[in-house]
């Protein structure tokens, strides 16, 4: 029912409070998760992949705080592709790598070049969340 009240088992090994946490403490971190402003979709590889940008510019540097985020929508099966991205448009360098930073796993990766490869398996994580920044 739309308003039963529910009670949540939040130390069940299989709960969402630990992924929820993790998200409510990365968008108050990131200027461009708190605002409407700024949202474009991109283009994937594959239908069962959606990704989207958020970003906040500043006067100091050119990207701004940039997040990429990349959901896997089946909730059953890994999926991976590509997933495009208009680095100009966005102020990432054309010909340069830059790094996806994963802020939920920490992991950081160097990519180059408007397309690059994502995997999101939901036995793992359902979703990257990526803060996209130039090399130094």
């Amino acid at each position: 029912e739309k308003y039963e009240v529910r009670t949540w088992d939040w130390d069940d090994e299989e709960s969402l409070q630990p992924l929820f946490t993790n998200i409510n403490r990365i968008r108050r971190e990131n200027e461009a998760l708190q605002h409407l402003r700024g949202l474009r979709f991109h283009e994937t590889h594959d239908d069962h992949l959606i990704a989207y940008t958020r970003q906040a510019r500043d006067d100091e540097n050119e990207v701004g705080n940039l997040i990429l985020v990349v959901v896997n929508l089946d909730y059953e099966h890994a999926h991976a592709g590509g997933v495009a991205l208009p680095l100009k448009e966005l102020g990432l360098p054309t010909g340069a790598p830059f790094t996806a930073h994963d802020l939920l796993t920490d992991e950081r990766y160097q990519w180059q070049g408007a397309w690059n490869y994502v995997r999101l398996d939901p036995t793992e994580s359902p979703v990257h969340v990526f803060r996209l920044e130039p090399e130094a």
